[in-house]
């Protein structure tokens, strides 16, 4: 057979194949979705719906109206709505189909439950025209529901699982939020407890100090989760227009309470005493609280909120360096008598430039020193620092690094010693076998020198808000150092 032939063939086969992928395919997916759509009792309608009454003997009534696209309820409460609870009875509305159709016309209505709905669901569409959906009895085998859609003669069969879907009650619907603010937005956070007045002020953007009744930095984790956990803060049940009623939890005049505040905003929580058991509530426990812009009372199960720990282990930041490991440009390290020097291209790699070039070097050889040494807590400080510092070992540092950052004008100094009598004390201390275990952890070598590094060692750091002080640390931050320097050269 001729090769022009071949090919004849070939495009014959080919157009067919294109016909029956883009053509009879996608007319039976289209077919397909036609059908889906069409078994689906109201369709795409979810973003036209304004307005959803939800009716029935265990919820009662309720009214939703949607206005500048934000639902609220308006009957029996005026309230805003919760967003994914009111999503969720759309998207429902929007995807309920029947099971099957038992009746076309000539329907008893009364013989399905119709003359006592067990729900009705009402809702009206941007255009103005209403629809009504109600539930009548279940099914002999209690799987499934009758159902009618507006005046439609059909008797329809649906699953429960649409009922429930839709049946919710005012607290399903409403918005639970206590503390609604964006964390971001928070420069100071105030904290009454047991008549003291604890400051916190943000010194940047992932930074915090206490400014009163003590002042030192706070570790970053504990006010920023504070501030989470305020920022999703849920009520597990609302007592609503209780402001002539706030003995009864403790909250007429608190004692406790947290404030927020920003630029534009002032926010404050008062925390009451914990559930009293009430016989129309579900709860066992829980603690009492009301926002400053609220009438209701709300009840919640979080006690790190209301019960914040404000012990000095919890708050006090113990790293004795703080800076931004992406804004380094340059390290500095003088070991004993070798230096490194690491910098960072316009590109962002780093470079190893002595003891010797290596270029480029991977990222995570330097961010790890980096990550450790802002991880670094002190054990304890020494203040006023010896006018001697050949006592700490700090005359003639073992170990000096210099961080260049970017936003910094001064570069941050970390000069790291320790004495002969650091050694003799720390050995003092142990037991024997604690003390040959110890030697063992501490000793590194370097240039083919092997060092002993004490159990704790000295630190100093300038500029630092103390100069006045002298860092306890832990020994074995500069064993691992040499690692990690040893291990890059043989890379």
């Amino acid at each position: 057979m001729k090769l022009s032939r071949l090919i004849i063939y070939f495009m014959v086969l080919a157009g067919i194949a294109a016909y029956i992928i883009f053509v009879e395919h996608g007319y039976k997916q289209d077919k397909k979705e036609q059908e889906t759509q069409a078994s689906k009792f109201i369709g795409e309608v979810k973003d036209k719906i304004v307005r959803i009454g939800l009716s029935g003997s265990q919820i009662g009534e309720i009214e939703l109206t949607q206005s500048d696209s934000e639902w609220g309820i308006v009957k029996p409460i005026e309230s805003r709505a919760d967003e994914y609870a009111v999503n969720s009875v759309l998207k429902t509305l929007q995807e309920a189909a029947p099971e099957k159709t038992i009746s076309e016309k000539d329907v008893k209505w009364s013989d399905y439950g119709f003359d006592q709905p067990t729900l009705t669901i009402r809702f009206t569409t941007e255009p103005g025209r209403n629809h009504t959906m109600v539930f009548g009895a279940q099914n002999p085998s209690k799987t499934s529901y009758y159902m009618r859609l507006d005046e439609n003669p059909k008797l329809y069969l649906v699953a429960d699982t649409l009922k429930n879907a839709l049946e919710k009650n005012v607290f399903d619907l409403r918005d639970k939020a206590v503390f609604s603010i964006a964390p971001s937005e928070i420069d100071k956070v105030i904290i009454q407890k047991k008549g003291v007045s604890n400051e916190f002020l943000r010194e940047g953007a992932s930074q915090w100090r206490m400014t009163s009744p003590e002042n030192f930095r706070v570790r970053n984790v504990v006010i920023s989760t504070l501030l989470r956990k305020l920022s999703s803060l849920k009520a597990l049940e609302i007592v609503d227009n209780a402001k002539d009623n706030l003995e009864s939890y403790d909250l007429k005049d608190p004692s406790d309470s947290i404030s927020v505040i920003g630029k534009d905003l002032k926010k404050t929580l008062f925390i009451g005493s914990e559930i009293k058991t009430q016989e129309e509530s579900t709860l066992k426990k829980g603690i009492y609280v009301k926002a400053d812009d609220s009438d209701a009372v709300f009840v919640i199960d979080d006690s790190t909120i209301t019960d914040f720990d404000l012990a000095d282990d919890n708050l006090r930041d113990k790293s004795i360096v703080g800076f931004n490991i992406p804004d380094i440009q340059s390290i500095e390290i003088q070991l004993l008598k070798q230096k490194w020097l690491f910098t960072k291209t316009s590109e962002k790699k780093w470079n190893l430039d002595e003891p010797e070039k290596i270029s480029p070097i991977k990222d995570w050889n330097v961010t790890g020193i980096l990550w450790k040494l802002r991880d670094l807590n002190y054990v304890s400080v020494i203040s006023p620092v010896p006018s001697d510092l050949a006592t700490l070992g700090l005359d003639e540092p073992q170990v000096t690094i210099k961080l260049n950052s970017q936003n910094q004008p001064d570069s941050r100094i970390i000069r790291i010693g320790w004495s002969e009598s650091d050694k003799a004390g720390a050995q003092d201390q142990q037991e024997p076998n604690a003390k040959a275990a110890n030697n063992n952890s501490n000793k590194a070598t370097i240039d083919g020198v092997e060092i002993e590094i004490p159990t704790l060692i000295n630190a100093r750091v300038e500029p630092q808000d103390d100069p006045a002080s002298v860092f306890k640390i832990d020994g074995s931050f500069v064993k691992n150092l040499i690692d990690d320097l040893q291990a890059i050269l043989k890379k």
